[in-house]
């Protein structure tokens, strides 16, 4: 099936469904951070803060063409914000098929305890505080999920592998 990219708001479990079903389908995973995060040498955060945002979205657009090149079959997990950059959307539209795990605010915070690893979270000290933010980020980046092929919508009682399943359904059934 080529190139599986998977989209959505900070904390909603990309990484974590991403590698299920890396593993179910025999098929590698590339997580687009990780991949920035090797090539800067330092972490998103590193980059964020001693770079600015704009030299990350820059090596975000960079290292995305470059998997996108190279890379023939696996699961690409996108970075939150990597969608708002309309070249970028249309990479992937062109090549892979997006899936969009979305999830309210709510959902989101009452399920990633731990925000200090993502540069525009680490000011959300409180789950009002994480949940507006997430609504922010939402409104902004809305236009480049509503891209996707497949939207998989994320309720309280969905598990990590309720979520994954629902993704390899829908590609099934494709």
């Amino acid at each position: 099936m080529g190139l599986i990219f998977l989209c959505g708001l900070p904390g909603v479990g990309k990484t974590t469904v991403g590698k299920m079903l890396a593993r179910a389908r025999g098929r590698p995973l590339i997580d687009l951070d990780d991949e920035i995060q090797i090539r800067a040498q330092k972490s998103i955060t590193e980059i964020f803060e001693q770079d600015g945002e704009e030299e990350f979205r820059e090596l975000e657009a960079s290292t995305l063409a470059r998997v996108c090149t190279q890379v023939a079959e696996g699961i690409v997990v996108l970075g939150a914000g990597a969608l708002m950059r309309e070249e970028n959307r249309q990479q992937v539209e062109s090549i892979g098929t997006l899936v969009y795990l979305k999830a309210s605010p709510d959902v989101i915070a009452s399920r990633c305890a731990d925000w200090s690893e993502r540069p525009l979270m680490i000011d959300a000290s409180s789950r009002s505080q994480v949940k507006a933010r997430l609504d922010e980020l939402m409104s902004l980046r809305s236009i480049g999920y509503s891209s996707a092929r497949y939207i998989i919508e994320i309720g309280f009682e969905m598990s990590a592998e309720d979520v994954a399943a629902a993704v390899s359904s829908a590609l099934l059934d494709s």
